[in-house]
């Protein structure tokens, strides 16, 4: 079964990055104007904004933002928007290992970083050090 797809970081980036915004905010009639640019090497990317207010819960379109991107190979930053707005740049990365600059690491790689048992113990740890004090 050749061309078989095992990582959306396969697909075309503009499929990526399509991706990243329907996931996260249900399409892009729910952002503002899409300004799609295209560089003379063929590279593209995306820069949008939306109404500020997005969140990790109760509407969660910053965690899906956050999981999406991860899972397209889709770089996202937080730039400055008009009144109200939050704006984002989406880059596509084409690779999950190599150079800083073009990698992206997977949603697993991401929840191992944050490692949740050893931020407890070290927290218990350090309620059980100020008790000496």
């Amino acid at each position: 079964m050749q061309g078989m797809i095992t990582d959306l970081i396969q697909l075309p980036a503009k499929d990526r990055l399509q991706g990243v915004v329907n996931y996260a905010f249900g399409g892009d009639h729910h952002v503002g104007k899409i300004t799609k640019t295209i560089e003379g090497n063929g590279y593209e990317w995306w820069k949008f904004s939306v109404v500020s207010g997005i969140a990790t819960q109760d509407s969660d379109e910053l965690t899906r933002l956050v999981v999406a991107s991860l899972y397209y190979g889709v770089r996202v930053e937080l730039i400055a928007s008009g009144p109200r707005r939050i704006g984002f740049m989406l880059h596509p990365r084409n690779a999950r290992e190599g150079a800083y600059h073009e990698r992206i690491q997977t949603p697993e790689w991401a929840i191992r970083c944050f490692d949740a048992q050893r931020r407890i113990v070290f927290r218990n740890e350090i309620e059980e050090i100020s008790k000496f004090k």
